[in-house]
């Protein structure tokens, strides 16, 4: 089995993170789930730390808590009780917030796509609670709009995490395609995107076509413009592989997606999709990766063919294997891994000419070093 060869050289801790980080739990997986909590031989301080690195004790906590017959340990319960409020009650703190912006944004006429964090937590797991974030994110569709959200930004406190001038902000916007912005007060940060990643990962979104696909979520009771779900999926598979598929969240988060809307997505659509934005073995990794790690299946005509084709496969064992590494990989091994997702020359010419290029060019250029993708998952 592809989950027996993915998952071979991990911990039972790991195995069990796996088994839990997940919204619904099919039968015999609750069985299986206590069964192995039942093992006296469990190490609970290794599973939390696991947990909290990758962003999963809400669905851990939540799975647990279901499975389990006899009560978890005293500190293990009040810690991930401890977490699961915290984290719930940062997100709506931060929901509010964004809803604030979005709505004054609108009467500036500024069209906003929230991205990633509450988007993710809405339109997919359907629960603030179950998937925290860190930041908000905001696509803007033109130049006018960016400008006028970043005076909104400033009056509300925010300021740039980055101190360059007009010309040296220009190219940092169109290298990284994102502004970033801190509240000192509060530590909250938000930023403002004009595309799904920087221009180096060569993935051409069309964000102004995004716009006319994006569908509507409530959101502390206002509606707010979400992704459709097959841009979503196909973000969600970009920037899950620029990541290296760590933390374990950005798995979950294409696993759940494939749960909620697999059966009503537009494959058709997606793969063709794909094929332009030269991520077609990028896609399939991501949905090799949810299904064989967390047994979120595709169609059967698409796994078919994502299980047959040999550089995901390799990929996949590549990815599964380091998964839970504590260590993070060298920038040197992330950039080799990144390039192995790319089918295409030209992809991987670009994003190695850009590694050139940020080793020597100053930062006010907007060239930063480094190819991590910034900001929260």
């Amino acid at each position: 089995m592809i989950a027996d060869q993915l998952t071979a050289h991990m911990s039972r801790e790991q195995e069990l993170l796996l088994w839990c980080a997940r919204t619904e739990l099919e039968p015999p997986l609750p069985v299986r789930i206590g069964e192995r909590v039942e093992d006296v031989g469990i190490d609970w301080a290794s599973l939390l730390a696991t947990a909290r690195r990758h962003r999963v004790t809400a669905p851990l906590y939540r799975s647990l808590d279901y499975a389990c017959e006899r009560p978890l340990p005293r500190l293990v319960r009040e810690q991930l009780r401890s977490w699961f409020a915290a984290d719930s009650g940062h997100n709506h703190l931060l929901v509010e917030e964004l809803s604030t912006i979005v709505a004054k944004l609108d009467r500036d006429d500024v069209a906003t796509i929230p991205y990633m964090g509450p988007l993710v937590a809405v339109s997919v797991y359907d629960d603030l609670a179950l998937r925290p974030f860190d930041e908000l994110d905001l696509i803007v569709v033109d130049a006018v709009g960016v400008w006028k959200a970043k005076q909104l930004l400033v009056r509300r406190g925010y300021r740039r995490t980055e101190a360059l001038d007009d010309g040296a902000e220009q190219a940092w916007l169109r290298n990284h395609a994102r502004l970033d912005f801190v509240r000192d007060d509060d530590g909250a940060r938000i930023a403002l995107r004009t595309g799904v990643l920087a221009d180096h990962y060569s993935y051409p979104f069309d964000t102004r076509r995004m716009f006319a696909r994006a569908d509507r979520a409530k959101v502390v009771g206002r509606s707010l413009r979400t992704l459709a779900p097959e841009d979503l999926l196909l973000v969600l598979c970009t920037y899950g592989g620029a990541r290296g598929w760590r933390p374990l969240q950005l798995l979950c988060d294409v696993a759940e997606l494939v749960r909620a809307h697999g059966d009503d997505l537009d494959w058709t659509h997606v793969l063709a999709e794909a094929e332009f934005l030269g991520a077609t073995r990028t896609l399939s990794l991501g949905l090799f990766l949810a299904h064989g790690l967390l047994d979120a299946a595709p169609p059967e005509e698409i796994w078919r063919e994502v299980s047959t084709d040999v550089a995901t496969c390799n990929l996949a064992e590549a990815a599964a294997e380091r998964l839970f590494d504590v260590e993070l990989p060298s920038d040197f091994e992330q950039s080799v891994f990144y390039l192995r997702t790319r089918e295409k020359l030209r992809d991987r010419v670009a994003y190695v000419g850009h590694r050139v290029r940020s080793s020597v060019a100053p930062r006010g250029l907007g060239l930063a070093p480094g190819d991590e993708p910034e900001g929260d998952v």
